[in-house]
């Protein structure tokens, strides 16, 4: 069975440093999640998209500033994790970004 977490994250931030990115990927995999590859696009100095593909699925991030001054996020994984463990993650995440979840669904998928 797969699941899928879709978060978005408000936060007054304009901008994404390379030691956020680095705190998202160590942020993944402290879950356990292997990282396979990863690629950080960059549309602007506001909008960029980072991709974790991971043993386990994918993680994926972006950025909606200043038109939402929002991150949206979705992990998609087959690794065992309950309702707290996507809900601590969605945290830590937006604590990275000085922001507070302010959407997230969890989806059981087959």
């Amino acid at each position: 069975m797969y699941k899928e977490l879709l978060f978005t994250i408000k936060t007054d931030l304009t901008s994404v440093e390379d030691s956020q990115l680095i705190a998202v990927a160590r942020t993944v995999e402290d879950t356990g999640h292997h990282i396979v590859h990863s690629k950080v696009i960059a549309f602007d100095e506001t909008a960029i998209t980072q991709v974790l593909i991971l043993a386990e699925s994918h993680f994926i991030l972006h950025t909606y500033f200043p038109e939402c001054q929002a991150i949206m996020c979705n992990l998609f994984t087959c690794k065992e994790m309950d309702t707290p463990d996507f809900v601590k993650f969605a945290s830590a995440i937006a604590n990275i970004f000085k922001g507070i979840v302010a959407k997230c669904v969890i989806e059981d998928r087959d």
